[in-house]
């Protein structure tokens, strides 16, 4: 049972991801502003981030949150210093009335060319409630200490064997800053039983991350992985998928393509948006605008994307957050005579999903791989490999 939930909660992810990356989104952005995946994320990454707003919230629990209004101001600019970090917002309400009586919220200016801007948002104004509907947000500030155990669904549940001051919350897409966001907060308990309590929060950009549904990165699919680059882009020289590549790979999306698995082996293959020819040119805007030279070489603009390697002067620019980005090619063995280069994964997740649904047969009956004649190695068809036993000419 625990499974199959987990299954559906990545099916689910991949479909909203799906969504976005095609502007499917229907009323999406217009009735609710964030759009949170059910898959938790590896946050090691941002292990350096975390740690500067937990000494943050450690602070602001020695001297209190509501003697030192430029204090907040300077430790939420502060924890904008962390390359990773985007936002960083502190809060203090009242306990007993659930009202906000400081709130400061800074975010970096986009493109990172200014300085650190000042939010003014509705939904944390002074005097009233927090908004709710924000990912970030924690219901009644709840802590360790007023709610043991009790932990909001916003936010993943925290490994047995790591000790964290807050919580991170399950990725979610803002519709406002077009961005794959992935928050922390802390709750911070008021200094007196009826006091001010305090909540900090930062959020992190994961729009560079992949969702590769291959397996787990081996040499021959880091070799193919390559090559696919350049075959569309040759003129780009070291192109590799190094260490903080398989980094930004999203773990819970491994081995959840569609591929046969007993015929079909999985090969990565990035969404290739755009070539860049200089670092200036890097602030690339969600939509693929910017000083960019536009290619569209296997997928659309739309969605957050990012740098992947750089070569001498030109760099890869690679929309990471794509359902379906493999190949599913035959393995030694099996041949596909109307698809002998493999099928395209966008397609086998479509097939998929209406064979699931009941809706066609095609994933099993036509996206598939034939098992070759015996004795055949490799094969391109259904010819025999072996020359039968002939009795009348033997």
């Amino acid at each position: 049972m625990k499974i199959k939930f987990w299954e559906e909660a990545i099916e689910d992810s991949l479909q909203t991801i799906h969504d976005i990356a095609t502007e499917n989104l229907g009323a999406l952005c217009l009735t609710k502003l964030y759009r949170p995946l059910k898959i938790t994320l590896n946050p090691e990454r941002y292990t350096g981030a975390r740690q500067k707003a937990d000494l943050a919230a450690v602070v602001l629990q020695d001297v209190g949150v509501s003697r030192h209004n430029g204090l907040l101001d300077a430790l939420a600019k502060g924890l904008l210093s962390d390359a990773h970090v985007t936002s960083a917002r502190i809060l203090s309400i009242n306990v007993s009335d659930g009202l906000l009586t400081n709130s400061v919220w800074w975010n970096k200016e986009p493109g990172g060319m200014g300085g650190p801007l000042r939010i003014e948002a509705e939904g944390i104004a002074i005097g009233t409630k927090p908004d709710p509907s924000y990912p970030w947000q924690v219901a009644s500030f709840e802590d360790e200490t007023s709610s043991p155990g009790l932990r909001s669904p916003k936010f993943t549940p925290t490994p047995p064997d790591i000790s964290y001051k807050g919580w991170w919350t399950y990725p979610y897409y803002s519709c406002g800053q077009k961005k794959w966001i992935l928050s922390y907060s802390v709750a911070i308990p008021p200094m007196g039983r009826h006091g001010i309590r305090g909540f900090l929060s930062i959020d992190i950009d994961i729009s560079d991350l992949q969702v590769n549904q291959c397996n787990n990165p081996n040499r021959y699919e880091i070799l193919s992985y390559n090559q696919h680059l350049r075959q569309f882009y040759p003129f780009v020289r070291n192109l590799k998928l190094g260490e903080d590549e398989q980094l930004r790979q999203i773990e819970a999306f491994h081995s959840s393509h569609k591929c046969h698995v007993h015929s079909m082996r999985c090969e990565y293959r990035p969404v290739v948006t755009s070539v860049i020819s200089s670092a200036a040119s890097l602030t690339l805007g969600p939509n693929g605008t910017g000083p960019v030279m536009q290619s569209l070489v296997n997928g659309t603009a739309s969605g957050p994307s990012v740098v992947l390697a750089a070569g001498s002067a030109l760099q890869t620019v690679v929309n990471g957050w794509t359902r379906g980005a493999y190949q599913c090619r035959c393995k030694d063995g099996f041949y596909s005579f109307r698809h002998p280069d493999g099928f395209n994964g966008s397609i086998m997740e479509v097939a998929y999903q209406e064979y699931r649904d009941n809706i066609s047969s095609y994933y099993k009956e036509v996206f598939v791989c034939v098992r070759c004649a015996p004795g055949c190695a490799t094969c391109t068809g259904p010819e025999p490999c072996l020359a039968s036993y002939n009795w009348a000419f033997r």
